[in-house]
């Protein structure tokens, strides 16, 4: 009987390994965020749906008041407003933000103004969100339907 217990003290159940499994797994999953200096990918494609619902909500209440809305970016301070709302919002650290001034209504080289018309139609303009990483997520406004698209 004595040979027995000893045996089965010389290596580990399968629970204990699982446990050590799981455990190693946990740590690998959250050390890398404590690492990164920007944003993660989650919060940067957030970022993109957030203008991009941002934007479309300016065009249905241009549309649903009869009455001109604009989204206007700050360039410097990385954030953007709709015309009509005290509300500012600002994109995480890490994300830089260029705006296509090609169809849009510029104030100065630190501000650009996307304005959305009572009949559906916009200024348009091409919104591009970069991270450190090459990543990148362009939002379109079609000057003419006033669409917003986020491009692939």
């Amino acid at each position: 009987m004595s040979r027995l217990t000893h045996m089965s003290r010389m290596g580990f159940s399968l629970i204990e390994l699982l446990v050590v499994l799981t455990l190693i797994g946990m740590m690998a999953s959250i050390v890398p965020s404590f690492f990164s200096n920007g944003v993660s990918g989650t919060e940067f494609k957030g970022a993109a749906r957030s203008l991009s619902a941002s934007l479309r909500s300016a065009r249905m209440h241009a549309i649903s008041r009869h009455q001109d809305v604009s989204v206007s970016f700050n360039l410097e301070d990385n954030s953007y407003q709709i015309s009509g709302s005290d509300k500012r919002y600002v994109f995480p650290k890490g994300i830089e933000v260029e705006v296509s001034r090609k169809a849009m209504g510029e104030l100065n080289n630190e501000q650009a103004i996307i304005q959305f018309y009572a009949d559906g139609g916009a200024t348009g303009g091409l919104i591009s969100l970069l991270k450190g990483d090459n990543a990148r997520y362009d939002i379109a406004v079609d000057w003419l339907t006033g669409q917003v698209k986020i491009l692939p």
